[in-house]
């Protein structure tokens, strides 16, 4: 795969959301604006089903002139949307299915394609995998010529990713602001990560955009897959 690019937003205490009901709102609105427009150089979007049940995200780009830059590059309007579920519980009437054109690609369990398709029907792509692991999600994307991939989380889709240093870039947006509530997720939950102190991340830029300042970092050790 040419490119994986993880985009995450946390605060100064590493969270990514607190414990209300209401999503926490990290991202400038500058911040948004860059980081639409680095999404809109990949094939396809992945975020956890987790992220579909919590936050109903469209994944569609609001800026028209980035539909339009994508045509004339010759790509589809809007990114390819992926999911991964271990439970099979997915509701078709998600913004995730019936926001956009685009193609749909749910990864799941072989035990629960029977289930997805009765809630689901033609809404999406139903692609079994034995193991839901990174490796396994981009081997069956890479079959389906996604070549580009942007990834926004949540926690349990980037601990994987990350641990496994599966990504060519980190994009880290951190807001002015702290959370303090344990109880609220943080960018990644425990586990061995490859990019420890024997393999840092390389910084490649840090910028203030409005009031959030976005840190870039190149993963040199991207394991073969």
């Amino acid at each position: 795969m040419e490119l994986i690019h993880v985009s995450v937003a946390v605060s100064l205490d590493g969270f990514i959301n607190d414990n209300s009901p209401e999503r926490l709102i990290l991202s400038s609105q500058e911040d948004l604006e860059d980081m639409y427009a680095c999404r809109a150089e990949c094939d396809a979007i992945l975020v956890g089903a987790e992220t579909i049940r919590s936050d109903n995200p469209s994944l569609l780009f609001k800026q028209p002139y980035l539909v339009e830059r994508r045509r004339r590059k010759g790509l589809s309007p809007e990114l390819i949307k992926v999911t991964l579920t271990n439970s099979g519980i997915l509701d078709p009437k998600s913004k995730f299915f019936t926001a956009g054109d685009s193609a749909k690609i749910v990864l799941c369990r072989p035990g629960n394609v029977e289930l997805l398709q009765q809630h689901l029907g033609t809404l999406a792509e139903l692609i079994p995998l034995n193991t839901i692991e990174p490796t396994a999600v981009l081997s069956a994307l890479q079959e389906r010529g996604v070549q580009r991939l942007f990834i926004e989380g949540g926690r349990s889709v980037l601990t994987q990713f990350i641990s496994a240093g599966l990504f060519h870039l980190l994009r880290v947006a951190v807001a002015p602001l702290f959370v303090g509530d344990s109880r609220s997720p943080r960018l990644v939950a425990d586990g061995k990560f490859l990019n420890g102190k024997k393999h840092r991340l390389r910084l490649i830029q840090a910028r203030a955009l409005g009031d959030t300042t976005v840190m870039e970092f190149a993963n040199d050790h991207v394991p073969s897959f």
